[in-house]
């Protein structure tokens, strides 16, 4: 019967729940209203309503029944110092720490190491170069002098 429903079909069923729905929802209606006017026990009539108090408590009304949800549960707990925040739910706990300690010791033994190591090669390619502009030097001198001796001494 129901294997292959065509979509009119299916259409056609909703429309029926749903009517029967309404159809239930107004008898409830119309038998709270009936049970009101005999007993004087509310002014309205309601067939749901949601209301929440300055507790936090949620009440539920639905067709006749009433039920109570409390908006706030209490599931951990949070507790905090000036170093850490710890957060406990049941048997687990973490620890989230506030203020981060660092050791820079080796970063800055390791520069001072590499300013030593840069200070040494740096005099040493001073002295180098120094050596290389003196030796351009007295070379340059002497081809100066032998420049001029020729110039001046024509043979």
């Amino acid at each position: 019967m129901f294997l292959h429903s065509d979509y009119s079909e299916s259409q056609f069923i909703w429309r029926g729940v749903i009517v029967l729905i309404t159809i239930i929802l107004l008898g409830v209606v119309v038998a709270e209203k009936q049970l009101n006017g005999l007993t004087q026990r509310e002014q309205v009539v309601q067939s749901f309503n949601l209301a929440r108090n300055e507790q936090g408590t949620y009440t539920v009304y639905f067709l006749g029944f009433h039920k109570k949800l409390r908006a706030l549960y209490g599931f951990g707990r949070i507790t905090g110092s000036r170093q850490a925040m710890c957060l406990e739910a049941g048997n687990d706990k973490i620890t989230i720490p506030l203020v981060l300690y660092f050791d820079l010791k080796f970063i800055t033994a390791a520069g001072n190491v590499w300013f030593q190591q840069f200070e040494t090669e740096a005099l040493k390619t001073g002295k180098y170069f120094m050596a290389c502009f003196q030796s351009l030097y007295t070379t340059g001198i002497l081809f100066y002098h032998m420049l001029v001796h020729l110039v001046i001494t024509p043979s």
